[in-house]
């Protein structure tokens, strides 16, 4: 059995290639020219995740949409709500896919049942490392996605992060993985250090030694500019950009709040920013780093008040 993410992905294939519309998603316009989705790692298809196409004015002269793929690296689905351009531009005016679900909740499996359309014991991905794992479990595989959008006359363009240890250790480096005309991928361990990652651009190692989110932002609008320009911007393209953030590891400003979930109750129920009974609060006080707890003991109720119940979310 596939994926659920097979009924997404190939009908994206299907219908740009036809022309035809999607099923399963929610249309909020009907002109839809360039499909900017929005999506989040792990995974593109899953219960805390939100995926969404948004409708731009123009279409090309083939009526087959440009295809704007956005990953971001562990966002919440309830997240979205702070996020009031996200909100604008994706959700309210774009197209919402409601089979977006998966069965992984892990980095690498999540990303390849998107390339690939299949559950991870059908791609047989399922880690983020070793033989059956990351980018080594995976590479070279010719019936993906970009391989898809490119037999369909795309120009297929790829910038980020991809799989878990892409490029780690090689000495020499190649123009991309099957299916991509544009590879902009970043290496690994570099991939994480936020402030200055190392990029394979098409075979050439780069530095570009600012904040990765403003990399991938600017190349991508060089790089879509760039495919707007190709055989008389006729062609339409396909572009999946992957950012890292928010994933944990990020910069650490004197700014940001010492305790990073302050609202967020422990396992203990009625526990709010609270030691558990079995803990010492003055060691925990003493120890180092931010914080963890305030005062020993779970919160109690007044009389009378009802049972404190765990948060839905």
């Amino acid at each position: 059995m596939n994926h659920p993410c097979h009924r997404v992905v190939p009908k994206i294939g299907r219908a740009i290639k036809s022309g035809s519309g999607l099923g399963g998603v929610r249309r909020r316009r009907a002109s839809i020219a360039t499909a900017a989705i929005l999506s989040s790692v792990a995974v593109f298809c899953g219960p805390a995740t939100v995926a969404v196409a948004v409708a731009l004015p123009g279409r090309l002269e083939s009526g087959r949409p440009n295809v704007l793929m956005i990953n971001v690296d562990d966002l919440a689905a309830t997240d979205i709500r702070y996020m009031p351009n996200v909100q604008r531009l994706l959700v309210q005016q774009g197209t919402t896919f409601t089979d977006a679900v998966a069965p992984t909740p892990l980095c690498v499996p999540a990303r390849a049942s998107l390339l690939t359309g299949k559950y991870a014991h059908n791609h047989k991905n399922w880690s983020i490392s070793g033989t059956n794992g990351g980018y080594k479990g995976f590479t070279g595989r010719r019936n993906t996605l970009p391989v898809w959008m490119d037999r369909a006359g795309y120009r297929t363009m790829f910038l980020g992060k991809y799989l878990n240890n892409y490029g780690r250790g090689a000495e020499r480096y190649s123009s991309g993985e099957p299916g991509w005309d544009d590879w902009q991928a970043t290496i690994d361990p570099s991939t994480y250090n936020l402030l200055s990652p190392k990029f394979n651009s098409n075979g050439t190692i780069q530095s570009p030694g600012i904040y990765s989110s403003v990399v991938l932002k600017n190349r991508s609008i060089k790089m879509i500019k760039r495919a707007g320009t190709n055989v008389g911007g006729k062609k339409p393209w396909f572009l999946w950009v992957n950012y890292v953030a928010p994933h944990a590891g990020g910069p650490v400003e004197a700014s940001d709040p010492k305790r990073r979930y302050p609202d967020q109750p422990s396992l203990w129920l009625g526990t709010r920013d609270r030691c558990p009974p079995t803990r010492d609060a003055s060691a925990a006080s003493s120890s180092p780093g931010p914080p963890t707890c305030s005062t020993p003991g779970p919160a109690r109720s007044p009389p009378g008040s009802p049972t404190p119940q765990p948060r839905s979310e």
